[in-house]
């Protein structure tokens, strides 16, 4: 063993000298990807892992920031096609560069050499840590990609609308079908409006059985037909201010 470097020559006739190397090394690895490549393996992969992982943090604390200074740019930007793409393939390589620096870990670790009670530690605390956090970049991965296609899909088939009074406005129904029905009849109603500066969302339930709610109206003539029968219409009254707008029909 070398007395300047411990964790890169050690004792391997020392069960107890092993497993602390060991636990160094896998804690290095879960705080820091790449540091236990350079402490005990191979130092260019180690500092390939560990300028991923610094501008990973990088660009993860950058967008945080910038989102909240300036919020309306950031989310335009992470709607458009090409960033999504581009968060989807870094989520990607995040999961892949943990899966090879772990393996790369356990192999340094050498686990023949610890104690028998820390060898099953060490290997599940490093499988369950490589699991749960590439597990969670190719999630993240398969949520931008699955955001990209569902934007594609609704606002990508037609030309772009300016907002209305700063808002966009949606109306989701939900569908209510069966084989022992009809059609397709709406279920559930509800707007969703979008602040265009802000992206801020309020949500509106409607009611489905509005044929017996009684609402303030107030009856208008709006002339005749060109039979010469009368035409009336009934429109919600506001205060101050009456809307009679109706389309005429033919007899």
């Amino acid at each position: 063993m070398s007395a300047e470097s411990p964790i890169r020559y050690p004792d391997v006739s020392s069960p107890s000298v092993m497993t602390r190397r060991a636990w160094v090394l896998v804690l290095c690895n879960f705080l820091l990807p790449g540091s236990a490549q350079v402490l005990a393996g191979n130092r260019r992969l180690g500092r390939f892992g560990l300028r991923a992982t610094l501008l990973l943090w990088f660009l993860a604390v950058a967008s945080l920031v910038a989102f909240k200074l300036w919020q309306e740019t950031v989310i335009t930007l992470f709607t458009s096609n090409w960033m999504l793409w581009l968060v989807a393939a870094l989520a990607v390589f995040d999961a892949v560069l943990w899966v090879v620096l772990t393996i790369d870990t356990l192999r340094l670790v050498k686990l023949i050499a610890t104690g028998p009670k820390a060898r099953w530690a060490l290997a599940m605390f490093s499988v369950v840590t490589m699991v749960v956090v590439s597990g969670a970049a190719a999630y993240a991965s398969n949520i931008a990609i699955r955001t990209n296609s569902l934007i594609s899909s609704v606002f990508d088939a037609g030309p772009s609308q300016p907002p209305v009074n700063g808002r966009y406005n949606f109306l989701v129904l939900g569908g209510d079908a069966g084989d022992d029905r009809e059609g397709m009849r709406p279920d559930s109603s509800m707007v969703v409006s979008v602040d265009a500066a802000t992206g801020r969302t309020t949500t509106i339930s409607i009611s489905r059985d509005l044929h017996n709610i009684t609402f303030p109206l107030v009856r208008s003539e709006l002339g005749s037909t060109r039979t010469g029968t009368p035409k009336t219409r009934l429109t919600t009254a506001q205060p101050g201010r009456v809307s009679t707008r109706s389309t005429p029909t033919a007899s």
